[in-house]
C-alpha cells in the first residue's frame, strides 16, 4: 500500500492549512484502515521538530521544512504571477516556519489536473480549496492516496483547536465525515462577526465628527446619522449636498436586516433564520417585521 506522507499530517494539521492530504505510491502503511474513526495502530508520535505547544512557529528553529502545496486558482487570482506575492500567504510563512512551494491551478484545469495526478500516484503534500467531493475522497482515500485524518487520533493530537471547535460544534467533522467515520479533508469553518454579517457598512469619521454623532449601533440612530450628513454640510463646503449614503435600496434593505433581528443565524443560510422569541425556524422575508424595516424617510 502506499505510504501516508506523515510530515503532513504533523504539520498542516497542526497549522489548520489542510484540506486534503496525500500520500506517495509506495511504501508501508502506518496503522490500521481507521473505520469508523477508530484508533487503529495507536497515537501518533510528533517528531522532534515538530513545535507541540499549540503556539507558532509550527516548525522549531534550526529545522527546514518544505511542503507541496497545490491549490485551485479562482478567477480572482488568474493574474497572479504567485501566490508568494500575497501579504498574508508570506506573514503565515514567517510564523510557521514552514516554506511552501505552491502549484496554483485555474479552476478549469483543476479537475483534469488532479485526474492526472490520482492516476500516476504523483501527488503534492497538499490540496487545498479544491472542493474535490466526498466520493472522490471515499474512492482514493480507501486505496491510501488520501490520509485518514480521524486514524490514530491525528486530528485530535495534532490540531487540538480544531478539534476542540468540532466537540463544541460536532456538524462541523460531520460535515466532512465519510460513511465509516473516515475523514479526509477539513472545511473551513467560519464564526466570525464578518460571517454572521452579510454586508458591512462604513462610515466617515469625519464627517461623524463634523456632525457630533457617533457610529450608529440602532436603527434610529442610523437614520439620524443619514439625516445629519444630508443636512448639516459635513464636507464643510457650505453646500446641503452629500449624499448620506452610497447604495442601491435593495442593498440597504439587506444590510439593516440585524437591526430588526433578522437574519441572525448568518449569511451562508439564506432567507432562514431564528425566531428569537420562540426559538424556531422561520423564513424572514415572511416575517411582518422584514416588511416594516425599510428606512423609506431616510
Amino acid at each position: 500500500m502506499r505510504r501516508q506522507i506523515q510530515k503532513l499530517a504533523l504539520l498542516i494539521l497542526a497549522s489548520l492549512m489542510v484540506l486534503t492530504s496525500a500520500a506517495c505510491k509506495s511504501g508501508n502503511n502506518t496503522g490500521g484502515t481507521g473505520k469508523n474513526g477508530g484508533n487503529t495502530g495507536g497515537t501518533t508520535k510528533a517528531p522532534e521538530y515538530l513545535n507541540m505547544d499549540s503556539q507558532l512557529p509550527i516548525v522549531k528553529d534550526g529545522h527546514n521544512v518544505k511542503l507541496k502545496i497545490m491549490i485551485m486558482l479562482g478567477a480572482y487570482y488568474q493574474d497572479m504571477k504567485s501566490l508568494e506575492d500575497v501579504y498574508f500567504v508570506n506573514n503565515y510563512k514567517e510564523k510557521t516556519k514552514v516554506d511552501v512551494e505552491w502549484n496554483g491551478i485555474p479552476k478549469d484545469a483543476f479537475s483534469d489536473t488532479l485526474a492526472l495526478m490520482l492516476s500516476t500516484g504523483d501527488l503534492p503534500d497538499v490540496i487545498m480549496k479544491s472542493g474535490i467531493s466526498n466520493s472522490t475522497q471515499l474512492k482514493y482515500g480507501e486505496q491510501g492516496y488520501f490520509l485518514n485524518l480521524m486514524e490514530n487520533d491525528r486530528l485530535k493530537t495534532y490540531a487540538p483547536n480544531y478539534w476542540a471547535l468540532c466537540e463544541k460544534y460536532p456538524e462541523i467533522l460531520l460535515g466532512s465525515m465519510m460513511p465509516d467515520g473516515e475523514v479526509y479533508s477539513l472545511g473551513l469553518v467560519r464564526n466570525s462577526v464578518g460571517s454572521v454579517v452579510a454586508s458591512k457598512l462604513y462610515f466617515n469619521q469625519e464627517w461623524l465628527n463634523k456632525v457630533g454623532l457617533k457610529v450608529p449601533t440602532t436603527a434610529g440612530e442610523f437614520y439620524n446619522v443619514l439625516k445629519a450628513f444630508k443636512n448639516n454640510d459635513p464636507n464643510g463646503n457650505g453646500i446641503a449636498d452629500e449624499v448620506g449614503m452610497y447604495t442601491s435600496m435593495t442593498h440597504l434593505e439587506y444590510v439593516t436586516l440585524g437591526m430588526f433581528g433578522l437574519g441572525n443565524q448568518g449569511m451562508c443560510n439564506g432567507f432562514i433564520d431564528k425566531d428569537l422569541s420562540t426559538g424556531k425556524a422561520r423564513y424572514f422575508p415572511d416575517c411582518p417585521l422584514y416588511f416594516g424595516q425599510k428606512l423609506t424617510n431616510a
